[in-house]
């Protein structure tokens, strides 16, 4: 699903590459699964609240994360 990633997406690699890190790390570091994580950076997922902690965490803006169109990935439910 790689034709899929957003361009918020190429920034969160972009910053991964530069800080040395992989998914694995950045998921640990915000507390979340690798799966999630994955999904969410390659666009195959919508988390608000992960795509928030990615963007803080490597400080880019998240506004294109959240311009996905829904019929891109599977729209998921944020719980309370």
């Amino acid at each position: 699903m790689q034709g899929n990633i957003t361009d918020w997406g190429k920034e969160v690699k972009k910053g991964l590459i530069e800080r040395g890190w992989s998914i694995n790390d950045l998921a640990e570091r915000i507390g979340k699964s690798r799966t999630r994580v994955s999904g969410v950076v390659n666009g195959r997922i919508y988390s608000d609240s992960i795509a928030s902690a990615i963007s803080d965490l490597l400080n880019i803006e998240k506004a294109s994360a959240s311009k996905k169109q829904p019929e891109i990935g599977v729209w998921m439910q944020e719980k309370p």
